[in-house]
């Protein structure tokens, strides 16, 4: 299992079922997470536990009963909780859904800018001298 690269500080894991997209695995490792804090069954939470530390991939989940007892009951709820909605609803929580993936993908964008060329101007904070060493330097004339 890899690590993602955006960020070296939290080397999270790829997942394997994300296909290589870094925002993706992300998105998916949170869900896993929350599940995991919320599984009651040890053996579940265990399982998650491996697939949010990178020592299993999410694939694995699929052939493990423990996995298979805690979602089928949750499929058959999202299902009708799905067809309840409206229209409307429908569109609304697919919106909801791009503005998380884009939400994301700015983060791993942001990273990945960060550890390529270190934080943004406005992080780095500016020293009340700054613009006098802007002054030295023109008058200095070094590139003349």
């Amino acid at each position: 299992m890899s690590t993602t690269g955006g960020n070296p500080e939290s080397r999270e894991p790829m997942l394997d079922i994300a296909g290589g997209d870094e925002a993706r695995s992300r998105r998916i490792l949170r869900s896993v997470r929350a599940a995991r804090d919320r599984a009651r069954d040890p053996e579940l939470r265990a399982l998650l536990d491996d697939v949010a530390n990178g020592r299993r991939g999410a694939r694995d989940l699929l052939r493990e009963p423990a996995f298979a007892r805690a979602a089928a009951p949750a499929l058959v709820n999202l299902a009708d909780a799905y067809r309840g909605l409206s229209e409307e609803e429908r569109a609304e929580a697919a919106e909801e859904g791009r503005r998380q993936e884009e939400e994301v993908q700015a983060e791993v964008d942001a990273e990945r800018r960060a550890a390529m060329f270190g934080p943004p101007p406005s992080s780095r904070g500016r020293r009340r001298d700054d613009e006098d060493d802007d002054e030295d330097f023109e008058t200095r004339g070094y590139l003349r």
